[in-house]
């Protein structure tokens, strides 16, 4: 109260004075001055209280401001979190006792610029509303950094606070560690193997479980064999990190202790899922990840995570399928849509050669003989089929066949069936539009699959152990076509696709090739006259004289060689072909062409070696292929700088360090 009367003494004694002097007025009788004496005084009064209630307002919130800073202040110094304010010059402002105790080696000082502190992670982000928290990891603690803007005194400052989640990443790694992955691991063609081993055949199967089992033993898994020569395991996924280092030697293990059995080899393929989910979804994964091995070859392990597949192993060379098993499957599958099929549309790859051409004729004659018409997607400008063309144009049949992608897209109906021969990368197909509006596809090739379509197929045939898609179709014919229904000039087209693939039955070949073969010749097709497709004229010559002119050795054993300039699809052809040629060089077991073709760099390779998979070589490039026959294309790129890194990805090889790339290219 003192205190008040003390601060008001001013106001105080000039009121006083006022009712003093009113008082006086009143006293000797003067009424005006008593009056206005004390009208001022009132005026006086009030104008007093005014002044006070006022000042009162404004002061109010800078009190309350200054408490409740002063509150927060003192909070964010007990916070267990550690936290700092950074101004609007991105410099330290202040920060709390947590803050020292982050990182020993690493000292939070007032004043300093905090993109020099802690790895960055206190510099706050611009629009930073709804962003992930950030991450810091000091020694065996994990950190998530969160910044929230603060305003005052008409600036804005940035409020970093720390929050501890060692407890929360441990357990999330725990269970990453720790979550179950599946494996499915198969014999590859043990039941056509094992009629050559006979006797051996109980040794070398008991040969191969005993080594999954102590395989599996390595790595904590529970192994069983569910079928004959087909295994299941389920162990933690942190070891496929282990097995993916390893390069899944497993593969080359089964090979080398079933090599003194007699006959060939065996060897395994193996699908790894390594991904989150329900048993169902792993075990699904698992088995598709497998059934991509064998489709790349066999001989090689698959690996599905959470982001894409991975290639891992082969090294050693699949046997050859001699079982028409899967060929006749695919033969009733496909017969069964084309009886319900209203029109059929076929198409091979772009710039077809003689099997992609002959293959789509092949399966033009299975839909004449269901009642259907076939239409096969054609280039007119391509020159390389004109003497195709011509083989058929004495079959009436053929008058209306072949069509553009244009007008293909017009044939295409909710019960049109579309059928795609010698290529399973939807980037060389013929027409992409035609595959993605047709609703039922089948197709039938014998490239290594680089990878999984986009949606199901609803009859997928992919046999890499076979020489050429011709083969292939060829069975297919022999199995459902009645006697006498294709016509010799299919079938000497069919022999001359086999032919092309296989270099005139020296590469490639199986039993099952030679089989095919001669149902073709039996129904009248001539070797000499299939031969005259790939004859060349003289230009033809001279190119492949100037192709082969470049050729040089590389580690002895290899051959490279490029073409000078910017080519045509016609002289990538010469290439394949030189690259063929180049095989029957003394002391060469692998090949390699390098030809630019209008933007892009194209490599064919070729290998007669059971050891050396130029597969693995091209997929490096981001192309693909089969073991001893493979291609890529690299965009955005010249021949000379193609031709050293060709030899960098070679070294590679050799030295057993050269993995695997995906989606880098396109295989051609």
């Amino acid at each position: 109260m003192k205190k008040v009367i003390s601060h008001y003494i001013t106001e105080i004694l000039a009121f006083v004075a006022l009712l003093l002097a009113s008082v006086v007025g009143f006293a000797v009788k003067n009424q005006v001055a008593g009056w206005i004496c004390l009208s001022i005084a009132l005026v006086y009064c009030a104008v007093i209280v005014v002044s006070e209630l006022v000042k009162l307002k404004w002061k109010m919130p800078e009190q309350t401001e200054k408490s409740i800073s002063s509150l927060t202040v003192s909070f964010l110094m007990k916070l267990e979190h550690p936290a700092v304010l950074i101004d609007d010059r991105g410099r330290v402002l202040w920060h709390n006792e947590a803050m020292d105790s982050i990182d020993s080696g690493k000292t939070v000082k007032h004043g300093a610029p905090v993109s020099e502190i802690l790895d960055q992670v206190l510099v706050p982000k611009k629009n930073n509303s709804g962003e992930e928290p950030l991450s810091y990891t000091a020694g065996d603690k994990h950190f998530s950094v969160f910044h929230y803007p603060v305003f005052g005194s008409a600036k804005k400052y940035d409020l970093c606070i720390m929050y501890d989640i060692t407890e929360l990443h441990n357990s999330k790694e725990y269970i990453k560690m720790h979550n179950p992955a599946v494996m499915y691991i198969v014999v590859d063609n043990f039941s056509e193997l094992a009629q050559g081993l006979k006797d051996n055949y109980r040794a070398s199967s008991a040969k191969v479980s005993t080594l999954l089992t102590e395989w599996a033993a390595t790595f904590n898994g529970l192994i069983k064999e569910f079928e004959r020569d087909k295994y299941i395991c389920v162990f933690d996924e942190h070891y496929v990190e282990d097995m993916k280092k390893a390069d899944f030697d497993i593969i080359d293990k089964v090979s080398a202790v079933t090599a003194s059995d007699g006959g060939a080899p065996l060897t395994i393929s193996i699908g790894v899922a390594a991904i989150d989910g329900a048993f169902s979804e792993k075990e699904e994964a698992a088995m598709q990840a497998l059934q991509l091995a064998l489709q790349k070859g066999g001989a090689q392990a698959v690996v599905r995570d959470r982001m894409r597949s991975q290639n891992y192993g082969a090294r050693v060379r699949a046997a050859k399928k001699d079982s028409k098993g899967p060929s006749r499957n695919t033969a009733f599958a496909l017969c069964n849509l084309l009886e319900n099929a209203s029109n059929v549309i076929i198409m091979g790859h772009k710039n077809p050669d003689y099997d992609s051409i002959a293959s789509c004729i092949g399966i033009a004659r299975l839909a004449f003989c269901y009642g259907k018409h076939p239409y096969i997607i054609v280039n007119d400008r391509d020159e390389g089929i004109k003497p195709a063309r011509n083989k058929l144009a004495g079959l009436e049949e053929y008058k209306s066949v072949f069509v553009d992608d244009i007008y293909a897209q017009e044939l295409i109906t909710p019960s049109t069936l579309l059928v795609i021969t010698d290529v399973n990368n939807v980037d060389m197909f013929a027409s992409k539009e035609v595959f993605n509006n047709a609703s039922q596809v089948v197709l039938i090739d014998h490239h290594i699959k680089k990878e999984d379509f986009d949606r199901t197929l609803s009859v997928e045939f992919i046999d890499p152990s076979a020489s050429s898609a011709s083969e292939l179709v060829s069975e297919i014919l022999e199995e459902k076509l009645p006697a006498g229904a294709l016509k010799k000039e299919e079938a000497v087209l069919l022999f001359a696709g086999i032919q092309l693939d296989t270099e005139n039955f020296t590469r490639g070949t199986g039993v099952r090739t030679f089989g095919a073969s001669f149902y073709l010749r039996s129904l009248g097709a001539d070797p000499g006259e299939a031969r005259e497709f790939f004859k060349n004229n003289i230009d033809d010559y001279r190119s492949l004289a100037e192709i082969e002119r470049n050729i040089y050795k590389y580690h002895d054993y290899m051959a490279i060689s490029f073409f000078e300039g910017v080519g045509t699809e016609s002289d990538y052809l010469l290439c394949c072909s030189v690259a063929d040629r180049m095989l029957s060089i003394e002391g060469i077991t692998a090949s390699f062409v390098v030809c630019a073709v209008d933007d892009s760099v194209r490599i064919t390779a070729r290998s007669r070696n059971n050891e050396l998979n130029v597969g693995t070589i091209m997929e490096s490039f981001g192309g693909g292929g089969r073991f001893d026959a493979a291609a890529c294309r690299v965009y955005n790129a010249n021949t000379a700088d193609i031709v050293k890194e060709l030899e960098k990805k070679i070294d590679l090889f050799c030295e057993g360090k050269l993995r695997r790339k995906e989606d880098e290219g396109t295989a051609s």
